[in-house]
């Protein structure tokens, strides 16, 4: 499903990722590391949000080659969300629902109910505190039925209740089709949630450790 070859990224001259040959079928990761490791970097890069070298193809898609077709199967989920300020969270929601729906927008009210939204959905997103803004940011990476969904640090500032509500949206947008590539510095201990694999990040490589 997704393949990573001869993967490089430096910055200021000074190898952060060196990854000659990597490839993930189908399924749900965690993907663990130190902080500093390249946790972040990477899932940045299979988003196509920073330049590399190297190749990503996603289902066959390369990302260098096809960008538009390859970007429209991932969605990703930033650690610390920059959400812009003056737009109300709903306005954002159904944005992103006319772009990744082509236009057909069909999922905005169901994606407030579904992360329980409503009560600060109408509220400019500036006004958010972190966990808002973190919930918000999450249910947007869920628009569309992405192929791949990169989850950077989805539990932190989210209370138990919110938590639980998350790891069973994974659960279903998994059972749905979606795989996921998750980093957390917390447990997923959910009788909902299994992990395909762990991969560890280390060293500029990535492995699988279980």
């Amino acid at each position: 499903m997704l393949l990573l070859h001869h993967l490089v990224k430096k910055y200021h001259k000074v190898p952060v990722l060196d990854i000659p040959l990597f490839e993930l079928q189908r399924g749900i990761y965690w993907l663990q590391g130190a902080n500093g490791s390249g946790k972040s970097t990477l899932l940045k890069m299979i988003a196509g949000l920073i330049p590399f070298q190297g190749e990503i193809l996603l289902n066959g898609i390369s990302l260098q080659k096809n960008s538009v077709s390859y970007k429209n199967q991932v969605s990703y989920h930033p650690a610390d969300p920059a959400l812009p300020p003056y737009i109300t969270g709903l306005e954002l929601i159904r944005f992103y629902d006319t772009i990744r729906n082509k236009n057909q927008s069909t999922e905005a009210d169901k994606i407030v109910e579904q992360f329980q939204l409503s009560e600060f959905v109408q509220n400019k997103t500036g006004s958010y505190s972190s966990g808002m803004q973190k919930r918000l940011s999450l249910a947007l990476a869920f628009i569309g039925k992405p192929k791949l969904i990169l989850l950077d640090e989805p539990l932190s500032t989210l209370d138990t209740a919110i938590t639980q509500l998350i790891t069973d949206k994974i659960a279903e947008a998994y059972a749905d089709g979606a795989s996921f590539i998750i980093t957390s510095h917390q447990d997923f201990e959910y009788k909902n949630l299994h992990f395909t694999k762990v991969l560890q990040l280390a060293h500029h490589q990535i492995q699988v450790v279980s």
